[in-house]
């Protein structure tokens, strides 16, 4: 998985495949909403969608994003192209769900994950990973009444989601590697053969992870440890009571679609 967009290629098309989703550049509405206020709203919305799959929740959840993906002004690049195998699976699984007699259950549930994908690309498109960093130590904090060492949680998760395109880039260079070194036969390998492929891929991708810890450690213990803590407390906004209030309305039509439909 890549962490930088698909390069447009000679004839300006992208190239097909995911990536990691981070922060846009340039300003946007949806960015001066502070990170704590979208992840406890995006939490409660996921919650119910997992509880309530149904399709007037995803429809109200699909809008929600809707405003939101246009308010934070996102470009084409920024939203990937499926590769070949996604719709190869897709199309099988259709078919699969169409014999079986469950094709509408397949099709929402199809819905369901590509609307829990889009969300959680929208919260990573407005915030960098200190602000989500902080915006979880803020919702955790009343732990630190029960001992609860929130501090360091805190700053385990910041580290965690600075090494995310790292540990992503770090998988993708071993598997381009895997690639050429089998040639044509990456693609008539048995089913056995890349079991046992993805085993020394895995394995490959955690020792250099294992190296990457280790000399990320190494460095924070030459600049004294771990970086220090921002403390000061934001004051709420009106884009923060905006975008709640749009969470809160979502959540309530909901829960009123499942009492009364």
């Amino acid at each position: 998985m890549n962490t930088q967009p698909p390069q447009a290629g000679p004839r300006g098309r992208r190239r097909a495949g995911f990536f990691l989703p981070r922060a846009l550049p340039g300003p946007a509405p949806l960015k001066k909403v502070r990170a704590e206020v979208l992840i406890l709203a995006w939490t409660i919305l996921t919650t119910l969608l997992l509880v309530w799959p149904t399709w007037p929740s995803i429809g109200i959840v699909a809008a929600l994003l809707t405003v939101g993906t246009l308010l934070v002004r996102a470009p084409a690049s920024a939203i990937p192209i499926p590769p070949s195998w996604f719709w190869s699976g897709l199309i099988g699984g259709l078919i699969g769900a169409a014999l079986g007699g469950g094709l509408w259950y397949f099709i929402r549930l199809t819905a369901l994950g590509l609307v829990i994908v889009w969300g959680t690309s929208l919260l990573l498109w407005t915030s960098s990973t200190m602000r989500i960093a902080q915006g979880l130590r803020t919702l955790i904090r009343p732990l630190g009444r029960i001992g609860a060492p929130v501090d360091e949680w805190s700053r385990v998760m910041n580290l965690a989601l600075r090494a995310l395109p790292v540990v992503s880039d770090q998988a993708q260079a071993v598997i381009d590697t895997a690639k050429l070194r089998m040639g044509s036969e990456w693609t008539r390998a048995t089913p056995g053969a890349l079991v046992r492929l993805g085993v020394d891929i895995t394995t490959a991708c955690l020792s250099a992870a294992s190296r990457s810890a280790r000399d990320t450690g190494r460095a924070m213990s030459m600049r004294g440890g771990f970086e220090p803590l921002d403390d000061r407390r934001e004051r709420f906004t009106p884009a923060d009571l905006g975008a709640a209030l749009a969470g809160i309305c979502a959540i309530v039509g909901i829960v009123a679609v499942r009492v009364f439909w």
